[in-house]
């Protein structure tokens, strides 16, 4: 899995320079699961949305976005990282 913090507020509405970049992580790093990581606080801080599944050389890629509670301290941070990767 490879992860790009993104500093803004895009979640739910990630720009297509922001997608374009984590299918080149995915070329680059030959990896099947990349993913746009967002800090959020409210209700949407525990969420994730795919944004692409694709075949792409023969193999399964996802793309998705993934919102952290930030508000709730670097552990819940963690926790929820923990949580999707399982």
């Amino acid at each position: 899995m490879t992860m790009d913090a993104k500093y803004k507020r895009e979640f739910g509405n990630e720009g297509r320079s922001d997608r374009f970049q984590m299918c080149a992580y995915a070329i680059g790093f030959d990896a099947s699961h990349v993913s746009l990581v967002y800090p959020m606080s409210g209700p949407n801080a525990a969420c994730q949305r795919t944004i692409l599944n694709a075949t792409f050389g023969g193999r399964e890629l996802k793309v998705d976005s993934i919102a952290l509670p930030m508000t709730e301290g670097p552990e819940a941070c963690v926790k929820r990282l923990a949580s999707l990767i399982d």
